[in-house]
């Protein structure tokens, strides 16, 4: 089945293709119908446009594309992206549907407006691309687009394709509803009055805390708060903890619990690496959220992959819940841990591993994506603060 995920996250984080309309003095915004748009007619002008560099499963999602325009009835014309200044035979098309990555500006901003795991297809500017950041997620769009064209053109229907159509997995429009929020802060980098201080000062609805003495779980705790989940990785009763609040006026408790991401029992408590959470329930709106807390630091990268597959094990578990995943240290863009997230339907919401310097460095906030949509996100003095609602 089709999974279409349709919200919105930061710009800074997640760069979608938006089509900008504005209302100013008498004008309004035209209405879907008026957006520029492709008819059964002028697709016939189109050609199908694949790199001249691509190879394998790239080379056929260009014949792909072309046997589904034929299969609905409209023969169009399969070429490569070659390009030849002064030879007209060589030059850029002005009607092209691109798939993949192409030399043709329009591939270009599609692509940058993705983050890596999202794909998709869109009308830019006269042009139709199809396109995923590499293979697998160019696949992945073009059998997405199949499927748009055979809906479109179902019982030969005609085909049309305006920016109304536009898909991009992954994005997210508006949030709606209560707006939500999280602090996650890291004992090590503070001391139990800035940690307190912290809190009181963004109000969060719910903390997480890393690293804690075992004693702070009670001397933390502001008015107002209620401890969720205390877990101590190494099973010591005084050793370090990794400690759950939530705000008594938004959440009331639902559960929690922790699970180690290995049983080998030669390893560490870090080499096996850990996270926690705890599940609580919005009093206003009665939506049930979880919150997750793990450290993946000690684990050997080449098996950050199988650890985290005990955490997707746990997601399924979690289907149509909105997760937030934080305090990881191996966050960064081009770590295991942030593709195997990504893989279980995560995205870095705020990720500041290996590119922030400072209190906050090495901190990062994943959320399950087709459910959450940030609105604010920044860096504390000693983690991160993020505002979230309940995507569309």
């Amino acid at each position: 089945m089709k999974k279409r995920f349709l919200s919105k996250f930061v710009p800074v984080l997640i760069g979608t293709l938006v089509l900008t309309l504005c209302a100013c003095g008498d004008e309004t915004a035209p209405a879907a119908d008026d957006l520029p748009a492709i008819d059964a007619a002028e697709i016939l002008q189109y050609q199908v446009v694949r790199s001249d560099y691509a190879e394998g499963d790239l080379v056929k999602c260009g014949m792909d594309v072309r046997y589904a325009f034929e299969n609905a009835g409209y023969e169009l014309k399969l070429t490569t992206d070659f390009f030849r200044e002064g030879y007209p035979e060589y030059a850029m098309g002005d009607y092209e549907i691109l798939v993949g990555e192409t030399n043709r500006p329009e591939s270009a901003e599609f692509l940058d407006s993705l983050q890596m795991w999202q794909y998709g297809y869109a009308l830019v500017g006269q042009k139709i691309v199809i396109a995923g950041h590499d293979e697998e997620t160019t696949r992945q769009a073009v059998e997405e687009f199949k499927s748009f064209l055979a809906g479109r053109t179902a019982d030969g229907a005609p085909f049309s394709f305006s920016a109304a159509d536009n898909y991009i997995y992954g994005e997210v429009k508006e949030g709606q509803g209560k707006v939500y929020s999280v602090l996650t802060v890291d004992f090590t980098r503070s001391n139990e009055r800035e940690v307190t201080a912290e809190i009181e000062e963004y109000s969060p609805d719910f903390v997480i805390v890393r690293n804690a003495d075992f004693a702070a779980a009670d001397v933390l705790l502001p008015d107002g708060y209620a401890l969720g989940a205390d877990f101590a990785p190494d099973g010591s009763e005084n050793g370090r903890r990794e400690l759950m609040y939530y705000n008594t006026n938004t959440y009331t408790y639902s559960s929690e619990g922790s699970l180690m991401l290995s049983q080998m029992p030669m390893l560490t408590a870090d080499e096996k690496g850990w996270f926690s959470y705890c599940v609580v329930r919005c009093a206003e709106t009665k939506e049930k959220m979880v919150f997750c807390s793990a450290d993946l630091s000690g684990v050997p990268a080449n098996a950050v992959g199988d650890r985290l597959k005990v955490f997707g094990g746990f997601a399924e578990h979690c289907t149509g819940l909105p997760v937030l995943f934080g305090g990881m240290y191996d966050g960064a863009a081009d770590s295991p841990a942030c593709a195997a997230l990504t893989e279980y339907g995560y995205a870095d919401v705020f990720r500041l591993a290996k590119e922030t310097e400072g209190e906050g460095a090495g901190m990062s906030l994943y959320a399950s994506y087709n459910n959450i949509a940030v609105a604010k996100s920044v860096v504390t003095g000693h983690g991160l603060y993020t505002e979230f609602q309940r995507a569309e």
